[in-house]
């Protein structure tokens, strides 16, 4: 396995939550598959990437979420200033 295999970053953006997420997922256009369904994904790519990390730790690093614990703060609507 190697380059062009494919593989980009897919993000999608939760703000209907309470604390609103984009949770970030890998998948290969070559492959058709999400890296975490792929068995050998961290074997075809971690030992020149990453090869200080556990196979655990590689797979998480191209699947997770991340919480927007301050989005609402810091992009809630302006207060309408009184006339």
């Amino acid at each position: 396995m190697g380059i062009g295999d494919g593989w980009l970053r897919l993000m999608t953006f939760d703000l209907a939550l309470k604390v609103p997420q984009v949770k970030v997922r890998t998948y290969s256009t070559h492959y058709k598959v999400n890296s975490v369904d792929a068995s050998d994904y961290a074997k075809w790519y971690k030992a020149e990437e990453k090869p200080k990390l556990t196979d655990e730790e590689y797979m998480k690093a191209d699947d997770f979420t991340i919480d927007l614990t301050d989005f609402r703060t810091r992009f809630r609507k302006p207060a309408r200033s009184a006339k």
